[in-house]
């Protein structure tokens, strides 16, 4: 979004009229917020920011306010829903569109995962969340160094175990829950690495942040975040993501394919995704598909293996590689937890789950470099400038407008390339001065002050390169 200034001030005026609790000020979401606004204007705003800013150390997450005036207020902004406009800044016209088809799975997803976080049962629960683990690909040793409550049984999956991390990267979780895959993670990365997870449901939130004192007392370690926000939102900076993950959630997200365009906007060049979700193989039975619980349970939100390698490339991912994992759901067939049972109950007579889903691993990777044709000829533009090339010009001119290229970025690239020109003429010039005699100092790359003096105290008087 690109805001002016007024649009700025009518936005933090907003947020300072709605948002009553002198506690919610110094909360992740409204500092956040208001970052945000800072990256989307040109303009310099820190005089309307700063008054409202507080210091990184008093910075707190989500205090589980229901509503959360300022994950709504986020939340809005970040989909285009709220009006900056002043004739719009009045109350209320941050709320979202509560009747759309994608709110309402948004609001049964975040409903259904704040009871698991409030009761401890998780989709696959079944009250033995380490067997379920260690049944999938996890290590005892991984799950020992846990928190407690971190494994709540909601994997499909071990998107660590493929991710092959390394220390010192930036990991990103998506839909990080109680930290289950965040804490493993930051074991991988180490001190010098760092280890984040994005869940939309407070909840989870508060859960996994209480867990982090724990997990640094039990490894040493600090490198653990978790921020309150959507998949489809993600509140980290572009290119700043060394490997995202996520383990049963882009299911849960009614908006597939924006999930993979904010995968790939996080990502550094060079980065993957390493993914481990539930496929789907032949549709569910329509009973099932508007069950809120199989949409929890992470199965009726299921699409094809080709429809995610699809939205992947689209987004702009490349080798794009994929392993299914039948024996997953065979575990999670054999769980009973209440929540999964009554989707069970409802298959038809002589199904089973595996019938209708497999469990797959996807790794996606960003391209090191992604240039578009049209950013290939504006540089080739500026180059024809600097070598003084008309027949290049006007070749790369053309070839520019056909990709896209509007006037305003062709200016740009001619006014770089002039730029060089006259940098590379005036240092050339500079250069040749020099080897004229004209430098008033023992140049070193051509002779040293001791090759000078020696030729000075021979009677010549001045040295052979025209230092003095």
């Amino acid at each position: 979004m690109n805001l002016n200034r007024q649009q700025v001030q009518n936005i933090v005026e907003q947020m300072k009229r709605e948002v009553v609790r002198p506690e919610c000020w110094t909360c992740d979401c409204f500092q956040g917020l208001l970052t945000q606004l800072e990256l989307d204007c040109a303009e310099d705003i820190t005089d309307l920011t700063t008054p409202v800013k507080a210091p990184k150390e008093k910075m707190h997450g989500c205090l589980g306010c229901d509503p959360c005036p300022n994950g709504a207020m986020y939340a809005s902004y970040l989909r285009g829903q709220l009006n900056p406009n002043p004739c719009s800044c009045q109350e209320g016209n941050h709320t979202m569109n509560t009747g759309s088809q994608e709110e309402k799975i948004r609001q049964s997803v975040r409903q259904g995962y704040a009871e698991i976080a409030a009761t401890g049962s998780g989709c696959y629960g079944s009250g033995a969340p380490k067997t379920f683990a260690e049944q999938i690909g996890y290590t005892s040793d991984e799950l020992n160094a846990l928190p407690e409550g971190a494994n709540m049984g909601l994997s499909c999956g071990n998107p660590t175990a493929i991710a092959n991390l390394k220390p010192g990267q930036v990991v990103l979780d998506l839909g990080s829950g109680a930290g289950f895959d965040v804490f493993i993670a930051a074991r991988k990365v180490g001190p010098t690495g760092k280890s984040i997870g994005v869940d939309m449901t407070p909840q989870m939130l508060d859960k996994a942040r209480n867990s982090i004192a724990v997990f640094t007392q039990k490894t040493g370690l600090s490198n653990v975040e978790f921020r309150l926000g959507e998949i489809e939102h993600l509140p980290v900076a572009d290119h700043s993501i060394d490997v995202i993950i996520s383990n049963c959630v882009i299911n849960l997200s009614a908006d597939k394919s924006q999930v993979w365009r904010q995968i790939s906007r996080a990502l550094k060049p060079g980065g993957k995704a390493c993914v481990s979700d539930l496929a789907l193989k032949k549709p569910f039975p329509q009973n099932i598909r508007d069950m809120v619980v199989a949409l929890v349970g992470c199965v009726a939100g299921a699409v094809t293996i080709d429809d995610t390698v699809r939205m992947a490339k689209e987004a702009g991912l490349t080798n794009i590689q994929y392993t299914e994992k039948e024996y997953a759901v065979d575990v999670m067939e054999n769980c009973n937890d209440k929540l999964y049972q009554s989707v069970k109950d409802a298959l038809p007579k002589g199904e089973k789950l595996s019938d209708y889903v497999v469990s797959v691993n996807f790794i996606a990777e960003k391209p090191v470099v992604l240039m578009t044709t049209k950013q290939k000829e504006l540089i080739a533009i500026s180059a024809s400038v600097t070598a003084h090339c008309q027949s290049c010009l006007i070749w790369h001119l053309d070839k520019a407008r056909q990709a896209g290229a509007s006037e305003k970025e062709i200016d740009m690239a001619v006014s770089i390339g002039k730029a060089v020109q006259k940098g590379s003429v005036a240092a050339m010039e500079s250069f040749i001065n020099e080897q004229q005699g004209r430098c008033v100092s023992p140049h070193q790359s051509i002779c040293t002050s001791k090759d000078a003096k020696e030729e000075q105290s021979s009677g010549h008087g001045q040295s052979s390169c025209g230092c003095k």
